[in-house]
């Protein structure tokens, strides 16, 4: 089965700018970054799928989350665009980071 490769089209490209112009907006300095991740990004998506952002943020709890959540809901009751957003802190990140960085490593040494 082939997979088609699919770009952002504009409308997309404008829901994510408003939701990162709103998360910055309303996180202020507890916004460390915005990164896209999944389908899309690998150009793996299909029409129908949403657009994963990993939302980095330097500390927080819940509350957080749901405001981010909202922001995103926002957004796709306006654009019709799913923007799945995903919630981090910065320490949370750079744990994932550096094991995911680890296990790129070895699994390159191990190819011949």
């Amino acid at each position: 089965m082939r997979i088609r490769v699919m770009r952002l089209n504009e409308t997309e490209k404008l829901a994510l700018r408003k939701f990162k112009m709103t998360i910055e907006e309303v996180l202020g300095g507890n916004l460390v970054e915005v990164k896209l991740f999944g389908s899309k990004v690998r150009r793996e998506a299909r029409k129908d799928s949403d657009i994963d952002v990993l939302v980095i943020i330097s500390s927080g709890d819940w509350h957080i989350c749901d405001v981010v959540y909202g922001i995103a809901t926002d957004i796709l009751l306006e654009t019709e665009v799913c923007i799945s957003p995903k919630v981090i802190n910065r320490k949370q990140y750079n744990y994932l980071y550096n094991i995911l960085f680890r296990l790129t490593r070895l699994r390159r040494v191990r190819k011949p």
